[in-house]
């Protein structure tokens, strides 16, 4: 158990040694899911699966298909309409009917879901096979699928969370595809990859659980057991350890999981206070010192890069510039 105290809020983790954000992204909009998705924040119920968030999951042999970036997705032009190579389409295609059948299995046995649950968009809610008129409307809507792929992965995933043992290729989430029909083949295949392996590392999202989102509390043990980072939010301290809350009264699960594992002592709050108070208190003298200015070559012009930038911090902000854009266009707008 970890104990962080930061501006008197008192968070507690069973799995993570490091702190959540200082500052939380606001209530995510469903506009927004695919370029803010990937960001900690407070658990909302519309979104159960994002905090099964695992990056760039577009390897092995049934993803290699989606190794692309936006600049190498393959268009082709054929009289005079823009549209993405036929053997990638196909690809794409029987890709996204097999993970979706995947996803809609697995929710069948979970059951009934909260009504606000929203388990889109898909890559098939993306007419990445259409022609277009023009290849910059072609790429934009094909690199939109690609990062609808990453969506259903992360949906996926969630899905098989719902059925331990997560690790065993005869039981679990495994056993209820093989038993609805799925090729054993295919099925090894989503356990030999990122989206069905539940490992600690490479570690995926994670989310903060205030203990007051009854919701949120209830799904606790799951995640913990999936190994998905969980800090749980308690409330506040004064830096003399007075509290303003108690252990969890109701007798669910996800309750006494953190009453049991998550509830800080009163010896282990002043431990949390005294270190938060030495980082804050540490002298000027003992900060690191600021690097020396350098002298960076000047970026080509129109090259969109910025003075001191690395070619990664490029890549990282000129994707989400693609994002931004595609997240305020129009199918219309695709062509």
């Amino acid at each position: 158990m970890y104990i962080f105290v930061e501006g008197g809020r008192v968070i507690v983790t069973p799995n993570s040694s490091v702190p959540p954000p200082s500052e939380l992204p606001s209530a995510l909009e469903p506009t927004d899911v695919l370029m803010k998705g990937n960001l900690v924040r407070l658990f909302d119920g519309k979104y159960p699966h994002l905090l099964f968030f695992r990056s760039h999951i577009r390897t092995g042999t049934l993803f290699s298909c989606l190794n692309y970036k936006w600049d190498t997705i393959p268009l082709v032009q054929v009289n005079r309409v823009w549209k993405i190579r036929d053997d990638v389409r196909e690809q794409w295609t029987k890709l996204n009917m097999f993970l979706t059948s995947v996803l809609q299995t697995l929710v069948t046995k979970i059951g009934l879901l909260p009504l606000n649950v929203l388990l889109e968009p898909v890559p098939s809610s993306i007419p990445y096979a259409n022609d277009h008129l023009e290849e910059r409307a072609a790429r934009r809507c094909a690199y939109k699928a690609l990062r609808c792929f990453q969506h259903l992965f992360t949906m996926c995933s969630w899905a098989m969370g719902y059925f331990p043992p997560l690790d065993q290729p005869v039981s679990g989430w495994s056993r209820l595809l093989l038993d609805a029909g799925f090729s054993p083949t295919m099925v090894q295949m989503l356990r030999d990859l990122p989206i069905g392996q539940f490992s600690p590392s490479p570690s995926r999202l994670g989310v903060v659980v205030p203990v007051s989102n009854h919701d949120a509390v209830i799904t606790v043990p799951r995640m913990v057991k999936a190994h998905i980072p969980v800090w749980v939010w308690w409330g506040r301290c004064d830096m003399n350890a007075r509290r303003n809350f108690s252990t969890l009264k109701d007798n669910t699960a996800g309750s006494q999981y953190l009453n049991d594992h998550c509830y800080p002592s009163d010896s282990d709050l002043a431990e949390a206070i005294r270190k938060y108070s030495q980082k804050t208190a540490q002298p000027p003298s003992l900060m690191p010192a600021a690097a020396p200015p350098m002298d960076f070559p000047k970026p080509h012009n129109g090259s969109g890069q910025r003075l001191g930038e690395t070619w990664q911090q490029f890549f990282v902000h000129q994707e989400q510039r693609h994002l931004q854009m595609l997240e305020h266009e129009t199918l219309e707008q695709w062509g």
